[in-house]
């Protein structure tokens, strides 16, 4: 469901471009802005339909967290951080806010208020089921043998085990990869390949170490 609408103040066929467009987002007051704010091209795109500028979505988790691009923020200070960056290389860029099922529609409400502050005017969501975004885990394996996943420590194989579980029923798109320095033990590495298959997990990204001269 499109929520930008835009007015010019001359007539369609004009050959001149329109003094003002008007930026309507659902829930916020309209914001007007001009022809010395906006590129002509822009106001082209925006009041024909046209989505010429690049797209971004964001999917909203049931929890609140939001994943771009494959990245999961869950820290609201991050994820406008993030957007923010996104907006002064182009603010110009459709914004596609998509929530799951079970999401309340004030998490969608809270995303779509810090799109808006972090800059971005074209903007969109809706409620359905949001497809799942690729999401890419970490496992840096240590030269004593403990795992970091996405840069934190398991106490024990089985909370290593549990936690691995946990992502891959979370996600089931998510790829894993595994990282280590080249002296890491062969027998280190074959433990934490069992660790993953106990979890469910059938498919993994190795580590590639230039072959010994």
């Amino acid at each position: 469901m499109a929520l930008l609408s835009c007015q010019g103040l001359h007539a369609a066929d004009s050959k001149t471009e329109p003094d003002t467009v008007v930026v309507t987002i659902k829930g916020k007051a309209p914001r007007t802005v001009t022809a010395k704010s906006v590129p002509a091209q822009v106001y082209r795109d925006s009041c024909s339909g046209r989505a010429e500028a690049s797209e971004i979505t964001l999917n909203v988790h049931e929890d609140g967290s939001v994943t771009i691009d494959g990245e999961r923020f869950k820290d609201k200070d991050r994820l406008y951080a993030h957007l923010r960056e996104r907006a002064m290389q182009d603010q110009d860029q459709t914004i596609r806010i998509r929530g799951e099922a079970k999401t309340e529609y004030q998490k969608m409400v809270d995303v779509l208020d810090a799109c808006t502050k972090a800059g971005f005017w074209n903007v969109s969501f809706s409620t359905r089921k949001a497809v799942p975004a690729p999401v890419l885990v970490t496992l840096e394996l240590l030269r004593g043998g403990s795992v970091l996943v996405d840069g934190e420590r398991s106490a024990s194989r089985e909370e290593l085990v549990g936690k691995l579980k946990a992502l891959h029923e979370e996600n089931s798109h998510a790829s894993f990869r595994i990282t280590s320095a080249p002296d890491v033990r062969h027998a280190h590495m074959m433990t934490l390949m069992e660790d993953l298959i106990k979890a469910g997990i059938k498919s993994v990204q190795l580590p590639k170490f230039d072959e010994p001269s």
